[in-house]
């Protein structure tokens, strides 16, 4: 699902959102680097949150009020009815109750419009999307293949900065979910 950067995102979604992703992130933060699945970073999250949600609200998921207030947010929103509905539909198989399936649907449209290189992450391997972000040049890529122990210092140095600036943002994005 496409989302223009001038998407409207009830706050209190945002909130909700980020705060499950924070538990993710503090869950799988062990000495300082999360432990990512095959399906790479975002998609992790995502399908935590699609967990999450369900479950009881001793355990994280939504109660019954907080389902009929996010319910109650679609409208004031940037998501249409139908699309929130099929994106439920999807991740949430076993629920038949509509305005659950809005509620949770919208969790999962919001965090889609927070991270929308999900859509690119889901579709590359770990180590290559892990490539890509240490080694967006391919001459610094060609470097640390290289048969030359300097070029290859040089360059693991470059992409262990591109790696540490790339964890940094994603630090600062989350830390700016938790302000709002």
């Amino acid at each position: 699902m496409e989302v223009s950067d001038n998407v409207s995102l009830p706050s209190e979604i945002v909130g909700y959102v980020g705060r499950v992703v924070g538990q993710w992130w503090a869950r799988f933060n062990d000495y300082g680097t999360p432990d990512i699945g095959s399906g790479g970073l975002i998609p992790d999250m995502r399908d935590y949150l699609i967990d999450v949600v369900q479950f009881e609200p001793m355990c994280g998921g939504l109660d019954d009020d907080a389902i009929r207030e996010f319910a109650g947010l679609l409208d004031s929103s940037s998501f249409d009815r139908t699309n929130v509905l099929e994106r439920a539909r999807q991740d949430f198989r076993y629920v038949s109750d509509e305005t659950e399936l809005i509620a949770f649907g919208l969790c999962v449209c919001v965090f889609d419009a927070m991270f929308p290189q999900h859509v690119v992450m889901r579709s590359v391997s770990g180590d290559e999307m892990l490539r890509k972000v240490a080694f967006p040049d391919d001459r610094w890529f060609r470097l640390a293949m290289s048969r030359t122990e300097a070029d290859r210092m040089d360059a693991y140095r470059s992409g262990l900065g591109h790696v540490q600036l790339a964890y940094s943002r994603m630090f600062d994005g989350l830390a700016g979910m938790f302000r709002q």
